[in-house]
């Protein structure tokens, strides 16, 4: 039996892809200045301190749509020529430098207008805040729920950020591997980094010298195209149809001499849920052995949690 049990309903199938009207899909990623220097010292005892040094980045609309054309939402995966691959836990903290080894970000949701009110002094359930507050991915607000983890600017860096930003990358490619989806809502520059480490024949170059997380060598001024296409959907189809072995890197991060807390790597290999608040996605990395440097076996079936996936889990 078949593990692609999406049918027609998958953006990626011919039909769908000679019918969908590209000019629609978009991503909510926007250009950040950098912080005024005096907040810097309170971003960093937070935790955040290494992704303030990735503010500066345009985010490639064309390329994050034919990625979106390859995630299979039945094995939370990437299916290229080359072999199955995803975005990792360990992708998350190479390149964005977030946590891994901490807390779930999952808190009692149910009860925090009291403290939006103490902390903020707004009501968001009855007042004039109610839609402010319960944005989501708007790109210029931040859901209520997060404010009960910001109470204490020291305990923020004890959750483990890159499986929250790990499990809103899964959400948004599952949903918008549906061929009805338009909008992406998820960590766009994690994603387009990943894909330009992993495939360098589509990555522009970078001169200049970069360090950790490793995203910041696409977070510069001066990127090279010449020899890569920008927002070009067709062209990117046509590259990722004819990727071969040898354009695929398995092991990115190998020979960029960062020391890795070994806490944090042995985390990265784990086949386990993750949880953001009230979203469980799964972390099939049995199906991505090779990213890790093991041998590949032929994978069980995968467990993406149905029926709960997409879906709000209960506390």
């Amino acid at each position: 039996m078949s593990l692609l049990t999406m049918g027609q309903e998958h953006r990626g199938t011919i039909s769908n892809i000679a019918e969908y009207d590209f000019t629609r899909f978009r991503t909510r990623a926007k250009p950040m200045d950098a912080p005024d220097p005096w907040i810097m010292s309170y971003i960093d005892r937070a935790g955040f301190g290494y992704v303030m040094n990735l503010v500066h980045t345009t985010i490639d609309t064309k390329f994050i749509l034919a990625l979106c054309e390859r995630w299979r939402p039945e094995t939370h995966t990437f299916h290229l020529p080359t072999g199955e691959c995803t975005v990792t836990l360990e992708d998350v903290y190479m390149l964005l430098g977030l946590s891994t080894n901490e807390k779930e970000v999952f808190v009692n949701v149910q009860q925090l207008n009291a403290l939006c009110v103490e902390m903020l002094g707004v009501d968001l359930i009855e007042g004039e805040g109610r839609e402010r507050g319960r944005g989501q991915g708007t790109g210029n607000s931040v859901n209520f729920m997060y404010l009960s983890l910001l109470e204490d600017i020291d305990e923020i860096k004890m959750y483990s950020w890159g499986f929250a930003v790990l499990d809103y990358l899964y959400n948004s490619l599952c949903k918008n591997a549906k061929n009805d989806s338009c909008t992406f809502y998820g960590c766009a520059f994690l994603l387009q980094a990943w894909g330009w480490w992993r495939m360098p024949v589509l990555a522009p170059e970078n001169p200049h010298i970069y360090v950790f997380p490793y995203a910041s060598r696409f977070n510069a001024t001066g990127l090279d195209y010449t020899k890569t296409p920008v927002n070009k959907i067709i062209f990117y189809r046509k590259l990722l149809d004819r990727l071969r072995p040898q354009d695929f890197i398995w092991r990115p991060y190998l020979e960029l001499g960062h020391e890795s807390d070994p806490a944090e790597a042995a985390v990265w290999t784990a086949k386990s849920p993750i949880i953001r608040f009230t979203i469980m996605e799964m972390h099939q990395s049995d199906r991505v052995n090779l990213q890790f440097g093991m041998h590949q076996n032929i994978s069980d079936p995968p467990e993406c949690l149905e029926p709960w996936h997409l879906q709000k889990v209960s506390q």
